[in-house]
């Protein structure tokens, strides 16, 4: 494998190295090491196999015409300087099959890629990149903590080093690891992609996708904004030949990760940072602002902007930065962030402003939301006049205050930033304002739940607006904004996190959104009651059987003597109290209460066909199996099949669990021919649509596998 700082200098993708060299190279003059430049571009292509041998092959081919036409004295030199460069490049790729085996060439580009570049301005860093290169050649797999102070360009050198790494990986992944949820799914993201199924265990699926990797030629991850080591505990591989990189301003990193501190850029390297994004050459101004930003490549990147968008100078910029009021920036400055960030930023709030008041109004919304990619067909909401989107979203992104991925679907705001803009708006009125702005516009677009068989786009977009919806939650709890409208976006958080599994999350959502909706709505208000179902079926999915079954039972009472004995709602709490009650033990409670639902399911339902009868009908199966009417079970089971083949469709994956249920009852009463051949159909449909690592699948397998004929064709 190529060095990677080798790969720095050489890639085309790269030009700053080989473009100086060629422009001394024609302008004569001599290199930095003081040879003439010719041969520091001669020794700089034999590093390169590849360049030496196709340039030592036209350089041949250029000696051996030139004999045929009036320069032929210089024929015999190039001549021999093309046959030497293709010797050399011949003996390098002899010498390499030696060394490596044919199967481990890389491929081309990873195939599973989705790690964002690097800025186009992105500058020096060379030691940093050979010290991450070296540490990742020696160890594999590695993970390596790129921390720092804020605004120094962690995650930068991240982007820089893993797209360096991109022809020798099978994946790249990029993940927003602020917290574990986001980090383990984020893996989970990449499991799907990885060609694997996903299951109800999230954290399960994390690890198999971290070994997964082991199995792969190379990868690289980015954990970027890690908060502690706490976060990626367990969640690094152990396997295969890659490297995590981890960005994070936590200083202190131990055992198995390898600690890279990032200092500011140099003052060459600022300047000419400053130089490549404004493009204006005036190298003593450059050197000069970049002494005043510090070398941090956030405020770099800040001045540069401005520069372009207003076209002033460095030095008027550096003038007008001088002559704020320093104590005025202290006395708001955000803690533990460098004041040349917070001066940068301020001007250029300012100057957006004066192009534009909308384009500030969203960037004072955009600060209460998570420093993640926003999709940006939330903007039209966001906006006084949604017509203005283009041009609001113009202003900001030209003095580089927010960031737009290239298909223009998500904006991302720095978390410097906002906490920039947060200070700005200290008036608690003003802020509350915009806090409820925000919630109003996440609950109003937070997908809602469906029932099984829901489309599972509306949960990729749930994920994605999940650390918004967490951050604007945070936001309401600081300035106690305490609204029906917040109740509602916790409601609809929570339930999504019950919905993936992820029950430790949605418990405490869950009640919060209780305890909100008593205080705005009343214990006993129909909303309140829904929360309370909600919270009580987390406790039995987590095996806390006792407070789920109290809790059910309140929430029950309290809507038979609100909405009647025979509301939907009501007959909801007797379903899932029954459930429990068979979970315990207790079957003859269990059996009333799912007789009375399924007997008066129908008339709550107008007579019409409901999943909700169909659920109640299923879990008295189940306890009719338990009791020994396994003949009346399997026959309501059969009907259930039946009803939701007609209502969900044959392959919906609760249809597929009824066919499940079906069988394994079969079997009980001696029909093995049958339950056979529907555990066979079940397992074909379920393999193909949820993957052969799947639960459900591999519980079916296991059950065809105990009948004996899991090899049979």
């Amino acid at each position: 494998m190529k060095p990677i700082l080798q790969r720095f200098h050489s890639d085309s993708r790269s030009p700053p190295p080989f473009t100086r060299i060629g422009a001394s190279f024609l302008s004569g003059a001599s290199g930095h090491s003081g040879k003439p430049v010719i041969t520091e571009v001669l020794l700089k292509i034999s590093r390169n196999t590849r360049i030496a041998v196709v340039m030592g092959l036209g350089a041949l081919a250029s000696g051996i015409a030139g004999l045929l036409n009036p320069w032929w004295f210089l024929a015999i030199p190039v001549s021999t300087l093309g046959a030497g460069l293709v010797a050399k490049g011949t003996l390098d790729q002899l010498e390499k099959s030696r060394t490596r085996p044919a199967t481990a060439a890389p491929a081309s580009l990873a195939r599973i890629w989705d790690i964002p570049q690097p800025c186009r301005s992105f500058t020096g860093r060379e030691t940093d990149l050979e010290e991450i290169s070296k540490y990742s050649e020696e160890q594999s797999p590695c993970a390596i903590a790129i921390h720092g102070m804020g605004g120094v360009g962690k995650t930068q050198l991240a982007l820089r080093h893993a797209h360096l790494s991109r022809p020798d990986v099978e994946v790249g992944w990029f993940i927003n690891a602020a917290r574990r949820e986001y980090l383990i799914t984020g893996l989970t993201e990449l499991l799907a992609h990885l060609g694997l199924a996903s299951t109800d265990d999230k954290p399960e699926d994390a690890k198999r996708c971290l070994m997964h990797l082991g199995n792969l030629s190379g990868f690289v991850l980015v954990y970027d904004d890690v908060r502690d080591p706490t976060t990626i505990e367990g969640l690094l591989p152990t396997t295969g030949s890659g490297v995590t990189l981890i960005t994070s301003r936590h200083a202190d990193w131990r055992g198995a990760v390898q600690p890279h501190r990032v200092a500011p850029l140099d003052p060459t390297s600022s300047a000419e940072f400053l130089a490549r994004r404004a493009g204006q050459r005036n190298p003593l101004g450059a050197a000069q602002l970049a002494e005043q930003l510090g070398g941090l490549p956030l405020a770099l990147e800040q001045a540069a902007a401005y520069c372009n968008s207003t076209g002033i100078d460095y030095v008027a910029y550096l003038s007008r930065l001088t002559t704020r009021l320093e104590q005025v920036f202290m006395a708001k400055k955000p803690p533990n962030y460098p004041l040349p960030v917070f001066r940068t930023w301020s001007m250029s709030i300012e100057e957006a402003e004066s192009q534009n008041t909308d384009a500030v109004d969203l960037l004072y919304l955009l600060a209460h939301f998570a420093s993640a990619p926003l999709p940006t067909d939330l903007l039209p909401g966001m906006l006084r006049n949604p017509d203005s989107v283009d041009r609001v979203i113009s202003v900001l992104n030209d003095l580089s205050l927010v960031q737009i991925d290239q298909p223009g679907s998500t904006i991302q705001m720095h978390v410097m930033l906002q906490l920039v803009v947060t200070t700005e708006v200290s008036h608690s009125r003003r802020r509350s304002a915009f806090i409820k702005r925000a919630a109003t516009l996440l609950e109003a677009t937070f997908p809602r739940p469906r029932w099984v068989g829901s489309q599972t786009h509306e949960w990729e977009r749930c994920a994605k607006l999940r650390p918004h919806a967490e951050t604007v939650l945070e936001h309401c709890r600081r300035v106690d904004l305490r609204t029906r409208t917040v109740a509602d976006l916790t409601y609809w958080l929570a339930y999504y996190l019950d919905d993936i599994g992820n029950f430790d999350s949605a418990a405490p959502l869950h009640a919060e959104c209780i305890a909100l909706r008593t205080e705005l709505l009343g214990a006993e208000h129909p909303d309140t009651l829904n929360a309370m179902n909600n919270l009580a079926t987390v406790f039995r999915r987590t095996g806390l059987l006792e407070e789920a079954g109290e809790l059910h039972q309140r929430t029950l009472n309290v809507r038979q003597r609100t909405l009647g004995p025979k509301h939907p709602d009501a007959l909801v709490s007797m379903n899932n109290l029954g459930r429990v009650k068979y979970d315990l033990g207790e079957l003859d409670e269990a059996r009333a209460l799912l007789e009375h639902a399924v007997r008066d399911f129908p008339e709550a339902h107008l007579g019409q066909p409901h999943q909700n009868t169909l659920a109640a009908r299923t879990n008295l199966a189940l306890v009719l199996v338990k009791q020994g009417e396994i003949d009346r079970g399997l026959d309501i089971h059969q009907r259930v099949l039946s009803e939701k083949q007609a209502l969900l469709g044959a392959q919906d994956p609760d249809t597929l669990r009824s066919a499940y249920l079906t069988a394994c009852t079969l079997r009980m009463v001696g029909r093995l021919d049958e339950a056979r051949t529907l555990l066979r159909e079940t397992l074909a449909e379920q393999s193909r649509l949820l993957g052969t690592q799947h639960p459900d699948t591999l519980r079916t397998q296991s059950e065809l596998t105990s009948l004996g004929s899991a090899s049979d064709g």
